[in-house]
């Protein structure tokens, strides 16, 4: 190949580069990740819980795992209820680089792993808000921006705000009540998390931590003392759910398995919602799947390995802790008495829970 033909595929594959890595200024996201290859990433949010609003944060994640300056980064938050939609509430100002550990959390004073310091309480409003990780470039971005607080940043009122021609964005999501969309506004298209029935969720998070996508069925326990159903995890890796295969069969009930790694050590909890009260069911457990048709759904092999006979509690739900280690994988499946079913029977989808080692 010849010099010239070399030093045009490099000028191609820059140009190439570049555009990958271009700010997102300027565009609407339509729903997507605002920067999918930013280094850093909101990973989650608590923003609503039980007595006191004490443990507010938001947590950032540094998803290459190399030093990075937060120098003139800010994290925004632009309201999005009603009257007030496109107002800016807050503007938190960044600094220093991101600690080795990969997670930056700013938050209340009583918040666990805190990074930032905000301030004792109510930090964070509990309704319908938009939040931006951004870039301003330097100090004068900096303080053009938080001049800005307090002030409509969508005066064409085109759910498009002035942040896209003030900053880079990094990464943003909008979490939103019941009253989303038909008053509450999300900005920029960005991805839109909740509402949590007909309320604003406690807290969101990736399942995982970034890349993995926000999770929109299950947000942060609002009980803040029991921490329990999914736990609020700042300064450390967010809950995973293990994966879903489906092979769902009738009525509402549905399996989850959601915790820690499954390596030794850790556990995770099992948890059956959405089946009859007070009901026998059999937890059905296999290393296989060979599928056996059984009162209109599937169920794993059966006779199962393991065959557990259980029962749902008075708010049609169950629940168990599986600990790590075994080094290998399993599929489990529930199935429940429910008279209300044609044939008497309920059947849960199918988790594969990959237990390490």
């Amino acid at each position: 190949m010849s010099s010239g033909s070399k030093i045009a595929l490099t000028t191609i594959a820059l140009t190439f580069l570049v555009a990958l890595m271009a700010p997102v200024a300027q565009a609407q996201f339509q729903g997507t990740e605002p920067n999918p290859l930013a280094p850093i990433h909101l990973n989650e949010i608590y923003a609503s819980h039980a007595g006191t609003d004490d443990q507010e944060f938001i947590e950032i994640y540094n998803n290459f795992g190399t030093p990075y300056n937060l120098d003139f980064h800010m994290v925004l938050v632009v309201e999005g209820e009603g009257g007030g939609a496109g107002t800016l509430d807050r503007a938190y100002v960044l600094s220093g680089f991101m600690p080795s550990d990969g997670y930056y959390v700013l938050g209340g004073t009583a918040v666990a792993n805190l990074d930032q310091d905000l301030g004792a309480t109510n930090l964070l409003e509990n309704g319908t808000e938009n939040f931006y990780l951004v870039d301003a470039g330097n100090q004068a971005g900096v303080d053009a921006i938080t001049a800005l607080v307090g002030t409509d940043l969508d005066p064409e009122d085109d759910n498009t705000t002035t942040i896209l021609s003030l900053a880079s964005v990094l990464d943003g999501v909008a979490i939103v009540d019941g009253d989303f969309p038909a008053t509450d506004i999300v900005y920029d298209g960005l991805p839109t998390v909740g509402p949590d029935g007909s309320f604003f969720p406690a807290g969101v998070f990736r399942d995982g931590n970034f890349p993995a996508k926000w999770r929109q069925d299950f947000f942060l326990d609002f009980d803040d003392d029991a921490n329990f159903r999914v736990p609020r995890t700042p300064g450390v890796s967010n809950t995973r759910f293990q994966a879903n295969i489906g092979f769902a069969g009738p009525g509402d009930a549905r399996m989850y398995v959601f915790g820690e790694v499954l390596s030794s050590g850790n556990s995770a909890t099992l948890l059956v919602t959405g089946a009859a009260a007070d009901a026998p069911m059999g937890l059905i457990i296999s290393r296989q799947i060979s599928l056996t048709p059984f009162k209109g759904g599937v169920l794993l092999p059966f006779p199962p390995e393991i065959f557990l006979g259980v029962a749902t509690d008075t708010n049609g739900e169950f629940t168990a802790s599986l600990p790590g280690g075994f080094g290998e994988k399993y599929f489990f499946q529930g199935v429940v008495i429910d008279a209300s079913q044609p044939q008497g029977h309920a059947i849960t989808n199918t988790v594969r829970v990959d237990f390490k080692n």
